[in-house]
């Protein structure tokens, strides 16, 4: 039997809309369409696509930071990096990020309730204790950031005051290499200290070591 133009029109629309149907209602019960992404929800209300390709980490790290408030205690510290992932950081075409779109690193430590809450980074390069230098009676911390690429990260030096972490100083670093970090800060005087961090030199070009004595208020 011969079909009309008209007929054949209709014939073609109505495929056209139990196509667009079953498409719809494929995409109400799955909302991922494509078999390279993968649904990730549930972390503080974020919701975001990624290739399952990328593993996700979140590493939990314990650090012994010996006596800290002078109660003759070994103290410690509880690391909990956030839920990241990535496959190769020097591929250009990876795809790489944080399930909380935060990237925030939890520091918990034993002698005290507070925490140090810091946003962009993947846990720390290096965390360690210091001496007093602001001569409160509680040891200081330092602690190298860590990010998805580059080798320039910044070590930061926190000090306890009232019950809350507070930053004291900090500089650039090159953390690609292993090295003892805290031989970068030294206690000099009350409440003086000597940071030894990175500071452009114009006449080089180039980024060098430069001690810088700083007073703690």
């Amino acid at each position: 039997m011969m079909l009309g133009n008209f007929q054949k029109g209709a014939i073609i629309a109505i495929l056209l809309v139990n196509i667009f149907s079953c498409v719809s209602n494929q995409s109400k019960d799955n909302p991922i369409s494509t078999a390279n992404d993968v649904l990730l929800s549930g972390f503080k209300d974020s919701l975001i696509l990624i290739n399952p390709i990328f593993k996700w980490h979140r590493d939990i790290d314990t650090v012994l930071l010996g006596d800290m408030n002078g109660d003759e205690v070994m103290d410690t510290a509880i690391i909990t990096s956030p839920y990241h992932a990535y496959d190769n950081p020097n591929n250009p075409a990876s795809n790489y990020g944080c399930a909380d779109l935060l990237c925030e690193t939890i520091v918990q430590f034993s002698f005290d309730t507070a925490n140090i809450e810091f946003s962009n980074t993947l846990g720390f390069a290096s965390f360690f204790a210091m001496d007093d230098l602001d001569d409160n009676g509680i040891k200081e911390v330092g602690f190298v950031t860590q990010w998805f690429q580059g080798c320039w990260q910044t070590l930061y030096v926190y000090g306890i005051n009232n019950g809350v972490w507070q930053p004291l100083v900090d500089g650039r670093v090159y953390a690609c290499e292993e090295q003892d970090f805290s031989k970068r800060i030294n206690k000099i005087g009350n409440k003086k200290v000597e940071f030894t961090h990175a500071v452009w030199n114009e006449a080089a070009g180039m980024e060098t070591d430069t001690t810088i004595i700083y007073s703690l208020n």
